[in-house]
């Protein structure tokens, strides 16, 4: 469906951002930017790219991945509270995450650099299958509108 393509290629990425910031007991504050980008549904395959950027007073870092999700091997999508309280942080920015997990017998592909490669500039790709996908946004309504369309676009394609 265009429409459908179109709202994943232009509305998705608009929506899948975040920015946090979170505080350690001993003071040390740490931002992290989270942004998806390239969005493509293809049939019923979501292929996405998201970067992960940290940044606080001594450390600097940046992940990259790519997911490709094929929508019939959704079985389940929750939308939860981005929380960092189990590493022992305290959350200043609030976030959501919306979390996808595949249904029995289903993977998803996620693929990062491989961050110790010689080859800096064209590094080697590493290729994992994943059983779960997590996409963190900045607040509940934009959570809510990408799941929906997540939902609808996985039903079409025969999700359970």
């Amino acid at each position: 469906d265009d429409d459908a393509s179109a709202w994943f290629a232009n509305e998705f990425p608009r929506l899948a951002w975040a920015t946090t910031t979170d505080q350690a007991q001993n003071g040390v504050v740490v931002r992290t930017f989270y942004r998806v980008r390239g969005v493509k549904l293809d049939g019923c395959t979501l292929n996405f790219a998201a970067s992960i950027d940290t940044d606080s007073a001594n450390v600097r870092g940046y992940r990259f991945a790519s997911y490709s999700i094929p929508l019939q091997a959704v079985a389940g999508l929750a939308i939860r509270k981005a929380d960092g309280a189990a590493a022992g942080w305290v959350r200043t920015e609030p976030a959501s995450d919306i979390q996808l997990t595949a249904a029995r017998g289903g993977v998803f592909t996620h693929r990062t650099p491989n961050y110790r490669s010689h080859d800096f500039v064209n590094p080697e790709m590493i290729t994992t299958e994943v059983l779960r996908a997590s996409i963190t946004v900045g607040d509940e309504a934009e959570a809510e509108q990408i799941a929906k369309a997540v939902r609808q676009a996985a039903r079409r394609c025969g999700a359970p």
